[in-house]
């Protein structure tokens, strides 16, 4: 919801209570998607180290689930945050960054 009208740092709070959610139901796909989400709001901040930490966890837990669907998303997802990092970069607003 929040990420529709564009704020992002709402949304990742809403996407970090989702995941929490999640966690206590026990439901590891439903916490491989709050990764996700949480990780995509980050990126679209700049903050591309945090959004990668989420989305390496949707990852392993697309993989853990035997879930393709969550496996494409999340390299997809992984390849677009490199892509706006890398970005970001060659536009001069990020600085001391190793891409690989």
């Amino acid at each position: 919801m929040h990420c529709n009208s564009g704020s992002f740092e709402d949304a990742v709070v809403e996407h970090e209570q989702e995941l929490a959610l999640c966690e206590a139901l026990d439901d590891p796909l439903g916490m491989a998607v709050a990764h996700r989400r949480v990780g995509e709001c980050y990126s679209e901040l700049g903050g591309f180290e945090d959004a990668l930490q989420h989305q390496r966890l949707h990852l392993d837990l697309a993989q853990r689930c035997a879930s393709v669907v969550e496996q494409q998303r999340a390299h997809a997802t992984i390849g677009l945050t490199h892509f706006r990092r890398a970005e970001a970069c060659t536009s001069g607003k990020c600085s001391d960054v190793i891409l690989f």
